[in-house]
């Protein structure tokens, strides 16, 4: 977009570190997970099943989407089932550069050593 390229810092964190950490927050809430209850001086009030499972499927609602936008371009891609994953998770810029003729794919080419040649690409 601004033809500002991460350094290998950032990249390692966004294939790594950062979802390693989310996997862990997950894991850890859904062992730790106890019934939602509210407790006053004198009693307390335990919420309904149903009111728990709304709660997690709204909690849900925002990260599902991710893997289910994954599963369905992965089946609608072309190809054996290597090629779908390898395009899958291609990003559209390399995508591109694959479409485009020979002639104007060496030309890219050559742009983007000399960008490697002067800052880190992940």
């Amino acid at each position: 977009m601004i033809n500002i390229y991460p350094g290998k810092f950032w990249c390692y964190c966004w294939k790594y570190i950062t979802p390693s950490c989310i996997a862990l927050i997950l894991a850890t809430g859904i062992y730790g997970y106890r019934p939602l209850e509210i407790m006053r001086t004198n009693s307390s009030y335990l919420y309904p099943e149903w009111s728990n499972f709304t709660g997690w499927l709204v909690a849900a609602s925002s990260c599902i989407l991710i893997p289910l936008v994954a599963i369905y371009r992965l089946c609608t891609a072309k190809g054996s089932f290597k090629e779908r994953l390898i395009f899958t998770i291609t990003p559209e810029r390399d995508q591109k550069a694959k479409k485009q003729s020979k002639e104007d794919q060496l030309l890219s080419n050559a742009i983007i050593s000399e960008q490697v040649k002067d800052s880190n690409i992940c």
